[in-house]
């Protein structure tokens, strides 16, 4: 219920007791605390499982926005043995590498981490966004390194449209908008909220909104059509980003997919070859876009195919900022049930893993491995 269902432990307790009121049973109600210690043991469990040697796997890592004063950093492995490329990632297609605490990370401490873990498992490539620490980390350890598509894409976006005039006064008037009508019987107009930190991720979010409210504008009172007048004025401005928009999702279908080789680099660039509107902005992007294949290219073998969307690790930390840990001001031993994320239960299996592992490992963990 807590890794599968999202319940929080005390949701848990309650819908077991609501199942024993319903089916008539009676039954030893856990508490909170003993639920929370169970999915710790199975993360604990899962994550110090032992791999098999002949694995190759490939490595995503990342480290995660501040929890309090301390940052995680996850490292994920592909079983690239298994790994057919035929879909994205999920849960249940990575495992749990490295959980690593601290108050912050640098290229040397994220090396010396990557050093231990190339001493139990084979690692072929690692996957990441261009942060600088991670680059200088793969640099120190001569790592083949393929850089996300995802985030080239919002940086892409961020590079042609930082200093454009028509982005920044279309963003500032929807901002102006949210102000005057989120306490308006016209709130359910709005757009979704954008994190500021992630607007150039999210800014196609304003696309589909800016699509919607066309398709109702007649329905509109003259008064909302006065307020949302602002769309109808930067039509041209909207028809480039809707045109990127459009190549990035057709972009994501080859990549997030088929991963990234010789023979997707060359179907990219035929797809941005194509007779798009004769706009600015859409022609550096896609000079950006072509910079990016041409740079993997020239680093890639040519008969080899290696995964470059590393959207699972966001998925990943929001996973566990928002329900498995939430509201917690630090990185606690829960950290573990990562681990357990997409795994397939089974009776014996939870079993052994909540008698095997003792509650003195997980507290012996916390002490070695959490900063509190």
């Amino acid at each position: 219920m807590q890794l599968i269902g999202k319940c929080s432990f005390r949701s848990c307790r309650h819908v077991i007791i609501a199942l024993g009121l319903y089916l008539d049973v009676t039954l030893r109600i856990p508490s909170a605390s003993s639920i929370r210690m169970w999915t710790c043991k199975y993360g604990y469990y899962e994550y110090h499982k032992e791999k098999d040697e002949q694995i190759t796997w490939a490595i995503i890592a990342d480290e995660s926005v501040s929890i309090g004063q301390e940052r995680l950093l996850l490292i994920l492995g592909v079983n690239l043995n298994e790994w057919n490329f035929d879909r994205a990632l999920c849960s249940s297609d990575v495992e749990v590498l490295g959980l690593e605490i601290a108050t912050s990370w640098t290229s040397i401490t994220i090396s010396q981490k990557i050093s231990q873990l190339k001493e139990k498992h084979n690692i072929s490539y690692s996957l990441s966004d261009e942060g600088n620490n991670l680059q200088g980390a793969w640099k120190m350890q001569n790592m083949l390194t393929i850089n996300d598509c995802t985030h080239l894409w919002a940086k892409s976006l961020e590079r042609v449209y930082q200093d454009d005039t028509d982005f920044i006064n279309f963003m500032q008037s929807v901002a102006s908008l949210r102000k005057r009508w989120i306490l308006s019987k016209s709130s359910h107009l709005l757009p979704a909220a954008i994190r500021v930190k992630s607007g150039f991720h999210q800014v196609f979010e304003y696309i589909t909104w800016s699509e919607s409210i066309k398709i109702v504008w007649d329905k509109l009172s003259e008064q909302e059509q006065k307020e949302l007048q602002f769309i109808q004025q930067n039509q041209l401005f909207l028809q480039g980003l809707s045109t990127i928009k459009q190549l990035v999702e057709r972009l994501n279908n080859i990549f997030k997919i088929k991963g990234l080789s010789w023979q997707t680099i060359q179907e990219s660039l035929n797809l941005l070859g194509e007779n798009l509107p004769d706009l600015a902005q859409v022609e550096q992007f896609k000079k950006l876009v072509v910079g990016f294949l041409t740079h993997h290219k020239a680093k890639i073998e040519a008969n080899k195919t290696y995964l470059c969307c590393s959207d699972i690790i966001e998925s990943t930390f929001g996973r566990y900022k928002q329900t498995i840990a939430k509201n917690n001001k630090n990185i606690t031993e829960l950290v573990l049930a990562l681990a357990g994320l997409g795994k397939k239960f089974t009776p014996p299996q939870i079993k052994k893993a909540i008698e095997d592992v003792k509650i003195k490992d997980i507290q012996r963990w916390k002490k070695e491995n959490t900063t509190r």
